[in-house]
């Protein structure tokens, strides 16, 4: 078939098929014969077909007619964005703490380390992460804003996540204590701290990719991040909460990347 020739309303080509300008095909070619060396060199070298003013970067798709058909290059179909978001606490109950038969959601602050034999654990519940189902978490980490200032060193808590991908705010002590928590753990040691000024956790990637890897994980899922005392011989410390009165840039917040 030479240059110029239209192609017939019902010609149908394989998936692949590209137009390649100035290449002439034998009367009588058809996709299932051998295309001539000038449709081997095209940028896709599959099945090649010369039509009158087309655009050599189209291509037909499979199974539908050739003129007037024209469609974009076949091929796999893109997967979920890239991003990156940072969350807060939304509500009041999306934050707070417990201790043995002790429980608080409605506290200006959330308390961490060893008091007289309490060791203080959180909850943090962060809503509708935008990420995906199949997304690689690129990084993580939560920052906290401190009540107050200490220059202690060395004292350490373990950051988890609750394993249901779309978890319920616990409403008494029964239900803090019974929350599963993710396999993946992170120890985060941390340092002297001043009221006020933000201080970042260490890398939590692995355990909030654990959760986005859950079967029941949507891209509207809500997350919460669990940080429990784990060192008998640390300093309580306060951080504020939701419910601080005094501004909303100190409440609990969640920065994550993915791809």
């Amino acid at each position: 078939m030479a240059p110029g020739v239209e192609v017939p309303l019902d010609a149908v080509f394989p998936p692949g098929t590209v137009l390649v300008p100035g290449c002439s095909f034998p009367a009588g070619w058809k996709p299932e014969d051998e295309p001539p060396e000038c449709a081997k060199s095209a940028p896709l070298p599959t099945l090649a077909m010369q039509a009158a003013g087309a655009n050599p970067s189209t291509f037909l798709s499979p199974g539908e007619p050739g003129t007037g058909q024209v469609h974009p290059p076949p091929g796999p179909a893109p997967g979920p964005a890239a991003g990156s978001g940072t969350y807060t606490s939304a509500a009041l109950e999306d934050d707070g703490f417990w201790y043995t038969n002790f429980f608080d959601n409605d506290n200006t602050r959330n308390w961490i380390g060893e008091y007289y034999d309490r060791l203080y654990h959180n909850w943090y519940t962060f809503r509708a992460l935008g990420v995906s189902a199949g997304q690689t978490i690129v990084t993580a980490k939560c920052t906290f804003t401190p009540t107050g200032t200490s220059s202690r060193t060395g004292d350490y808590v373990e950051i988890s996540a609750n394993v249901n991908p779309n978890p319920t705010n616990p409403a008494n002590y029964t239900d803090a204590a019974g929350m599963t928590s993710t396999d993946n753990k992170v120890v985060w040691t941390y340092g002297a701290w001043t009221i006020h000024t933000p201080v970042d956790t260490a890398e939590i990637k692995t355990l909030i990719q654990e959760v986005v890897d859950h079967a029941n994980w949507t891209v509207d899922s809500n997350l919460m991040i669990i940080v429990k005392t784990t060192d008998l011989d640390s300093e309580r410390r306060g951080i504020h909460t939701y419910d601080n009165i005094q501004s909303d840039a100190y409440r609990p917040q969640l920065y994550i990347e993915w791809e």
